[in-house]
């Protein structure tokens, strides 16, 4: 009772100002009552001996506390007043932890001797960048090496390179190992805007894109003679740099590096043609093609070769291209079929109207019909590579096509099935078309009535239809409501009263359901839910009903 009336006095006289009281429960002998007017010391101003008298026969976690105050309240002049006392007293320990109340002349100066006894680097590189840092670029042996040194430094680096980027570069580069890659994003992020050139060689193999994009930036603003100082002659390295350029600058940079060079192998161009304008792109590539056709014989690896050859013929003119691409469709070799496949859907996907993919695309898909499961599964990952922009109605009926024969095929693999998932869910994900979204379902509705329902679980559903990606979908409609595309699928496949197409539409209600909010689950899609509850099949009626179930629970008796 007693010490909550003196605890009570303490806060009033804090309130009032009445520094005298306060002065008193600094140095009086309740230890409780002096923590509590830390306080005092942190957010009014006491004078430098009444809290130092804090001090005076006190605990080690009042101490303890007391320095931490003192960092708070930025009272470096006490700190360092306090310094030789509180190390003469009490140890290297304690010494250590009022250094990041300090000043960082008396920091810099005390850390060497006591290193040792740091209890809290990251407080103290937080308060004393400078000093932690230098004591890191001494290369003491008790810091540690190799990974024994990241493992316990990294937290402390990463502070160090947002506080003192430029140093921090300095010192990583010395590091033979490089398991400062592994900094979080916004060390390499502070590294990166400090010195976007000099930092490159720290995070270049880290492929994160605000730090591609600030390193980028920079070299953008160099002009010629400074890019093909920044390359040195690694045609890798040029290639980096033009695909951020200009396209008007990419050609002027292709012949200084051109002149630049002593000597360049044949197909030194190649790692460039993605990259080139079009018109110098099939000039080197027709260059490179004579020279690579007049070295292999026929029976030396020749499948190989035309493959190298047919990836060098798609970038000519886009006639001379697809005559080129289409003749080597249909090939005797498998290898040289799909690349060539591959290539020209590639090429007229990036050069042709949609119209004009389709029909390349109905075309081929008359030989692929008869092709064994690599063939088709090649096949399917190259149309899954498409713009998204290219799909349309009308491509419906050669999908479905297509679809139903691969999974019927006693040869579906696993990675065609995959394939065939991706492309899918990508319908799901970015297009609008009743049609396509119908395909998209009943391709799932296959895959379950061919190879079991174990393809609904253990993955995301329908890839690009989570619970996520739908909820964003939803939320984007005035009012919010999920696309229509869904219901007419769910009920179709409801409809059917197969397995297959029960599960995959018990699996989108319930994603609706889980998705919206209770009001989204209209009457319609209730209906839809009705429907599956009445299933023949009791895994299918057992969902349904826990859907409706959980809708009833979330709107209340």
């Amino acid at each position: 009772m007693i010490q909550a009336e003196r605890r009570e006095a303490s806060h009033q006289a804090m309130i009032d100002r009445d520094f005298p009281v306060i002065e008193e429960a600094l140095r009086g002998d309740d230890l409780a009552l002096r923590r509590a007017a830390l306080r005092a010391v942190r957010t009014l101003p006491v004078s430098d001996d009444a809290a130092a008298a804090v001090l005076t026969d006190a605990s080690l976690e009042l101490r303890r506390a007391f320095y931490r105050t003192l960092l708070d309240a930025r009272r470096t002049a006490l700190a360092d007043r306090l310094q030789p006392s509180v190390h003469r007293q009490w140890g290297d320990g304690e010494a250590a932890a009022l250094l990041p109340a300090c000043s960082a002349r008396v920091a810099a100066d005390q850390l060497p001797g006591l290193a040792h006894a740091v209890g809290s680097w990251t407080t103290l590189a937080r308060r004393h960048p400078e000093a932690v840092l230098a004591h890191i670029e001494s290369g003491d042996p008790a810091l540690g090496l190799g990974y024994a040194f990241w493992r316990r430094w990294e937290t402390v680096l990463t502070i160090l390179a947002e506080s003192l980027p430029e140093r921090t570069i300095a010192f990583l580069e010395t590091q033979d190992t490089r398991y400062g890659l592994h900094l979080p994003a916004r060390a390499m992020t502070a590294l990166v805007k400090a010195d976007p050139m000099g930092a490159w060689t720290l995070v270049a193999s880290d492929e994160r894109p605000r730090t591609n994009r600030l390193h980028y930036q920079a070299v953008e603003a160099l002009d010629d003679a400074g890019i093909m100082a920044y390359v040195d002659g690694d045609v890798y390295t040029l290639w980096a740099v033009l695909g951020h350029l200009p396209t008007a600058r990419r050609e002027g940079l292709v012949d200084a590096f051109v002149a630049a060079a002593p000597e360049l192998q044949p197909m030194w161009a190649e790692p460039l043609l993605d990259v080139l304008p079009p018109a110098r792109a099939a000039a080197e590539a027709r260059r490179m093609l004579e020279w690579h056709r007049s070295q292999w014989h026929p029976v030396r690896g020749r499948s190989q070769a035309e493959t190298v050859e047919l990836t060098l013929a798609s970038y000519l003119p886009v006639a001379e291209a697809v005559a080129v691409l289409t003749e080597a469709a249909g090939s005797s070799t498998s290898t040289v079929r799909r690349s060539a496949r591959s290539l020209l859907l590639e090429r007229v996907a990036r050069t042709a109207p949609a119209a004009e993919v389709l029909r390349q695309v109905e075309a081929l898909v008359t030989r692929v019909l008869n092709e064994p499961d690599p063939v088709r599964g090649s096949f399917l990952e190259a149309l899954g590579k498409l713009p998204v922009a290219v799909f349309g109605e009308d491509w419906v009926p050669v999908l479905a096509r297509l679809t139903t024969v691969v999974i019927e095929a006693h040869d579906c693999s696993e990675s065609t099935r995959r394939s065939l998932r991706i492309l899918a869910g990508r319908t799901l994900r970015h297009q609008t078309s009743p049609g396509l979204q119908a395909w998209a379902f009943d391709v799932y509705r296959q895959l379950v009535a061919r190879f079991g329902a174990d393809l609904l679980a253990g993955r995301p559903f329908l890839a690009g239809l989570s619970e996520n990606s739908l909820r964003e979908q939803i939320a984007d409609r005035q009012p919010p409501r999920p696309p229509a595309g869904l219901l007419a699928a769910a009920r179709t496949l409801a409809d059917r009263g197969d397995l297959a197409g029960g599960l995959v539409a018990v699996q989108i209600a319930g994603l609706v359901a889980a998705s919206a909010a209770s009001a989204a689950l209209d009457a319609s899609w209730l209906e839809v839910v009705t429907t599956l509850r009445g299933s023949a099949h009791g895994e299918v009626a057992e969902n349904a009903g826990d859907i409706r179930s959980r809708k009833q629970g979330e709107e209340g008796p």
